[in-house]
């Protein structure tokens, strides 16, 4: 099965993408058909339903990207 490389789209699409996959997890049967229909590997669902069982949906949401602007060198 070919994956969806999920970098390529925007911070809230990729938000939006793993609150539907979980949702879908949490009344499916089985992984493996949630992994099919969002084209997903396992361990991206299983990474986010462990997060969501964790922490809930906010563990979820979109965060900044990249290196923190506060932190400067030392001369």
């Amino acid at each position: 099965m070919k994956y969806k490389d999920t970098r390529s789209l925007s911070p809230s699409a990729q938000e939006a993408l793993r609150m539907r996959a979980v949702k879908a997890a949490l009344k499916a049967d089985t992984q493996k058909e949630v992994c099919q229909y969002f084209a997903i590997s396992r361990q991206s669902l299983n990474s986010w339903l462990k997060k969501y069982r964790k922490g809930g949906w906010k563990t979820l949401k979109a965060r900044k990207k990249g290196r923190p602007h506060s932190i400067r060198l030392k001369p």
